[in-house]
C-alpha cells in the first residue's frame, strides 16, 4: 500500500510541472464560439488553437485583448448603426473589404501594429489529418478572447470541427489565471484554521474539567470548518493539475476517472458548505439562548433546534446539488423549488438568533449579571458588524457593477475578482467566528460561570436584585471581614465628633442617632458617608450617614436598613 502511493505521487511530481494551461473545448456546434480568459505574461505565456483531426472546412481564429474589442467589426453603410464582423460577400459589396479578406473578421483600422489583434484563417480541406495547433504569443497581462468562426458556401455540410483553446500562462496549472489565486488563499486558510483548531484543543485539555456544552459545538465546528477549507483547496488543486471543461466538468481528454473525481469533489464541497452554514446557525442561536453560560439547558426547545438545522442542511444540500446538476447539464426545472425552503429556514434561523439574544441580554441586565450581559452584548456586536459589513458590500458591489457595466466588470476585475466574490466573504465568516471563539474560549472559570450568578452592587438601581450566598453557623462573610472594622471605626468616630456622651444620643424611630436636647432642629446635609454592613443575625445591610450642621453643632448619624 505504501509503495503504490509513494508510486502515485511520483507520477504526479513528475507530470505536475508539464501542465500549465487552462483548457477550453470549441466545438462547430456550439452555439457560442468564442471563449476568454485572463493570462498572465510570461516568457512562455501564449494563446494556443487546437484543433482535432477529422475537422473539415474552412475557419477563421481571432485573438484580441479585451480592451481592442471596439475596433472590431465595422458599421454597415445603411446607417442601422449595426455592426458587421465578417468579411462575406455582401460586405465586399458595400466596400467593407475585399476580395482576399473572405472569411477573415472586419478590422475597423487600417494599421494593426499597437493591438492585440491576431487573426488567422486555415483550411482542413476534405478532412484534416493531425492535430493543427495555431500559436499566438501573448506579452502583455491581459483579459484576452478567443473567437473561431466556420466560413464556406454551405457550412452546415462542409465545415465541422473540434479542438480546445490552451490559455498558457507565467504559472503552471490547469486553472485559470482569475482562479488560480484561490489554490493559495485556502490553502492558507486551511492552515489558519487548523491553527486556530490546536489553539482551542490545547485550551480545552488545559481546562478539560471546566469544558461547558456549547464549548462542544464550538470544537466540532472548528474541525468541520478545518476540513472544508481543506477540501476546498483540494478541490482547486485537483482541477489545477488536470484539463477539465468548466463548462460540463468532465475531462478534456475523455479520462473516466477524471471525470468522476472531478465531479466528486465538485458535489462534496457543495455539500460542505450547507453542512458549514446549518452548524453555524445552530451554534449562534444555542449561544443566543445562553446555553452554557446563563442556563445549563435549554429543555425540549433544542429538539426544535435540532430540527430547525436538519431542514436547513437538507434544503442547502438540496440546492447546492440541484446547481451543480444544471452545471452538469443533467437538470435544472426542479432546482427553483429548493429555493423558497432555503429562503425560508434562513429567515427563520435568522429571526429566532435575534430574537434569542435580545431576550436574553435584557434577562441578564434586568439581573445586574454585568460580566455575563457584557458577553453577550459583545457577540451582538459581533452579528450586527458582520451584517452592516455584508451590507455595504452587496450596495458596493451593486454599484460597482451598474457603473462599469458586466463585460466591462468581467475584464477590469479578472485579476481580483475571486477576492471580491468568495475571499471577502471567507475571511469575514473567519473572523467573526475566530472572535465569537475567542468570547467563549475555555477558560478556568467557565463551570464557576455557568453554574452562579454575580453579586449585584447597585443598590439605588430600580428593579436590581441581590443574591446573598447562604452562610454556616460557624463561618464568616468576606465582605464582613473586610467592612466591619471601618465601619464601628466611623460609627464610634461620629458619635465622638458630637460633643455628647453616648449616654445624651438616642436612636429615633426613623432610624436617626439624635443628640437628646436637639431633637427638633431643622437638619441641614452638607457631607454624608454610606457604610455598609451585615448584621450577624438577619444579614441585612446598613448605611449610616453623618450629617453637619452649622460649625458643627449638630451632627447627626443615619441609619437606613434595606432588607435584601
Amino acid at each position: 500500500m505504501t509503495r503504490r502511493w509513494v508510486v502515485c505521487v511520483t507520477a504526479l511530481l513528475l507530470v505536475f510541472p508539464m501542465i500549465q494551461a487552462y483548457v477550453v473545448q470549441i466545438k462547430d456546434t456550439y452555439a457560442m464560439r468564442q471563449t476568454c480568459s485572463g493570462v498572465r505574461a510570461g516568457t512562455d505565456s501564449r494563446v494556443d488553437v487546437v484543433f482535432y483531426p477529422n475537422s473539415t472546412g474552412t475557419v477563421t481564429t481571432l485573438v484580441y485583448e479585451f480592451q481592442d474589442i471596439g475596433i472590431i467589426g465595422k458599421v454597415a453603410p445603411d446607417g442601422s448603426q449595426d455592426k458587421l464582423f465578417m468579411c462575406t460577400p455582401e460586405a465586399v459589396q458595400d466596400k467593407l473589404c475585399t476580395d482576399k479578406d473572405l472569411g477573415l473578421y472586419l478590422i475597423d483600422k487600417p494599421n494593426l501594429s499597437g493591438t492585440s489583434i491576431q487573426q488567422q484563417r486555415i483550411d482542413f480541406g476534405a478532412s484534416l489529418t493531425n492535430q493543427t495547433i495555431l500559436s499566438h504569443k501573448v506579452n502583455t497581462t491581459g483579459f484576452y478572447c478567443v473567437s473561431v468562426e466556420p466560413y464556406g458556401s454551405n457550412m452546415a455540410m462542409s465545415e465541422a470541427f473540434r479542438g480546445h483553446v490552451d490559455f498558457v500562462n507565467s504559472f503552471h496549472g490547469q486553472l485559470p489565471a482569475s482562479e488560480h489565486p484561490k489554490l493559495y488563499f485556502y490553502g492558507w486558510l486551511t492552515l489558519t484554521y487548523l491553527a486556530m483548531a490546536i489553539a482551542w484543543l490545547m485550551l480545552c485539555f488545559k481546562y478539560k474539567d471546566q469544558i461547558v456544552t456549547v464549548q462542544h459545538f464550538i470544537t466540532g465546528t472548528m474541525v468541520l470548518l478545518t476540513i472544508e477549507m481543506a477540501c476546498e483547496w483540494a478541490y482547486y488543486s485537483y482541477f489545477n493539475a488536470h484539463a477539465i471543461d468548466y463548462l460540463h466538468f468532465r475531462s478534456i481528454s475523455g479520462q473516466a476517472s477524471v471525470t468522476g473525481m472531478a465531479r466528486f469533489w465538485l458535489l462534496l464541497t457543495n455539500i460542505l458548505e450547507p453542512a458549514r452554514e446549518s452548524l453555524s446557525f445552530f451554534l449562534l442561536l444555542i449561544v443566543a439562548m445562553g446555553y452554557g453560560v446563563v442556563r445549563p439547558t435549554i429543555g425540549s426547545v433544542i429538539n426544535k433546534v435540532y430540527l430547525l438545522t436538519a431542514l436547513h442542511f437538507i434544503c442547502g444540500a438540496m440546492y447546492s446539488v440541484g446547481v451543480t446538476l444544471v452545471l452538469l447539464d443533467i437538470a435544472s426545472e426542479w432546482v427553483a423549488f429548493f429555493i423558497f425552503p432555503l429562503a425560508f429556514t434562513l429567515t427563520a434561523f435568522y429571526m429566532w438568533i435575534l430574537s434569542s439574544l435580545k431576550a436574553t441580554t435584557r434577562y441578564l441586565s434586568e439581573r445586574r449579571q454585568t460580566f455575563k450581559c457584557a458577553m453577550f452584548q459583545r457577540l451582538n456586536s459581533i452579528l450586527i458588524g458582520s451584517v452592516a459589513f455584508v451590507s455595504l458590500y452587496l450596495l458596493g458591489m451593486i454599484l460597482y457593477v451598474s457603473l462599469v457595466g458586466p463585460n466591462d466588470f468581467l475584464y477590469q476585475s479578472w485579476k481580483y475578482r475571486w477576492f471580491l466574490l468568495d475571499g471577502i466573504l471567507s475571511l469575514l465568516y473567519f473572523v467573526a467566528f475566530a472572535l465569537i471563539a475567542w468570547t467563549w474560549r475555555p477558560t478556568g472559570n467557565n463551570m464557576r460561570l455557568a453554574m452562579s450568578d454575580e453579586l449585584a452592587t447597585d443598590e439605588e438601581t430600580p428593579g436590581a436584585e441581590y443574591e446573598i450566598h447562604a452562610i454556616g453557623q460557624d463561618d464568616l462573610d468576606r465582605d464582613a471581614l473586610e467592612v466591619d472594622p471601618n465601619h464601628l471605626h466611623q460609627l464610634s468616630q461620629a458619635q465622638n465628633d458630637t460633643g455628647v456622651p453616648p449616654e445624651y444620643n438616642e436612636f429615633t424611630s426613623d432610624g436617626r442617632i439624635e443628640l437628646k436636647d436637639d431633637k427638633h432642629h431643622h437638619d441641614i446635609e452638607d457631607d454624608e458617608f454610606d457604610v455598609v454592613f451585615e448584621a450577624d443575625h438577619d444579614m441585612s445591610r446598613r448605611s449610616y450617614d453623618t450629617d453637619q450642621k452649622n460649625d458643627h453643632e449638630v451632627q447627626r448619624l443615619r441609619l437606613h436598613e434595606e432588607d435584601l
